[in-house]
């Protein structure tokens, strides 16, 4: 199906633009589920979880596995994943801080803590994705950091100096080890990082969706929270919807970039935006020819 651009305007006017789909990709690749009404009435739960995308979901599980009794209401607003979490590239790094570089450039003290949890959340992510059968498209093909200029390719000797210090494997590539993943006359050098992994964005809420509901998480998609606040007098936490008010021991906050409900969080969302293009399928001998055969993510 051919949706056409709502956006920019500028993108209407060129002819090979007219076929353009500005929609997330993911959400064609995602099977379909049970409905999950809105909410239609006053609820109590001993935990309400507002925003159904990877937070959410995770954060829903989780709490299912730590109280296998508790009433754990999910409230989405539009559709699980309908936000930044099917509208990403499904990249699936081994890093909390965006890369080490950042990390020591800005909690040099942290730094190890910060990288060491990296690791480790990809790998608890890997781990939940084969005990949860999620079958998102996992694929753990590497990175491939690419350089044109000089001072890039000597940005890459020092990510390879920082990579090495605290012991993540990677491979300085150039020549004939380069072109053996990525032939382009463009890019003179590139550091490999295999420890990183693909997903597809779409399957992966679909596929927490299903284990939610299947442990037994109520999930009310359509349903936003326009209020939140403490009833100081009973000890709940109290949810406004427009289908009913939902009382609830404790509240999570998985919204992501959205307008936060508490006021005071506000300057501590930053939304960052990315684009992402997708092309028509591949034929094998198009990707032989750039020599982009292993299935890397490459970024310059």
């Amino acid at each position: 199906m051919t949706v056409r651009p709502t956006a920019p305007s500028a993108w209407r006017t060129d002819a090979r633009l007219a076929d353009v789909t500005c929609r997330p990709f993911w959400a064609d690749t995602a099977p379909p589920g049970p409905p999950c009404p809105p909410l239609g009435s006053d609820a109590a739960c001993d935990l309400a979880i507002i925003g159904g995308g990877f937070t959410g979901l995770w954060t829903a599980i989780a709490a299912r596995r730590r109280s296998p009794g508790a009433r754990i209401l999910l409230l989405e607003a539009a559709l699980c994943g309908g936000a930044a979490s099917g509208r990403n590239g499904g990249f699936c790094a081994p890093s909390i801080s965006h890369g080490v570089g950042n990390a020591l450039r800005r909690w040099p003290r942290e730094a190890a803590t910060l990288i060491r949890l990296g690791r480790d959340n990809l790998e608890g992510f890997l781990r939940d994705h084969e005990t949860l059968e999620l079958d998102a498209g996992l694929t753990r093909a590497g990175k491939i950091n690419l350089a044109e200029k000089p001072w890039q390719v000597a940005g890459l000797r020092a990510m390879e100096a920082n990579y090495r210090r605290f012991g993540i494997e990677c491979s300085f590539l150039e020549g004939a080890a380069l072109r053996a993943h990525f032939d382009s006359p463009v890019y003179p050098a590139g550091l490999f990082e295999p420890n990183y992994a693909l997903v597809d964005p779409g399957r992966l809420v679909a596929g927490l969706r299903r284990v939610a509901l299947a442990m037994g998480v109520e999930i009310h998609e359509r349903t936003p929270v326009a209020g939140l606040r403490h009833d100081r007098a009973g000890g709940a936490v109290i949810l406004e919807t427009a289908g009913g008010r939902v009382a609830a021991g404790r509240a999570v906050l998985a919204t992501n970039a959205a307008p936060p409900l508490l006021r005071r969080l506000a300057p501590a969302v930053i939304p960052i935006h990315d684009y992402a293009l997708v092309t028509r399928p591949l034929a094998t001998e198009e990707l032989a020819a750039a020599g982009w055969t292993g299935g890397a993510r490459w970024a310059s």
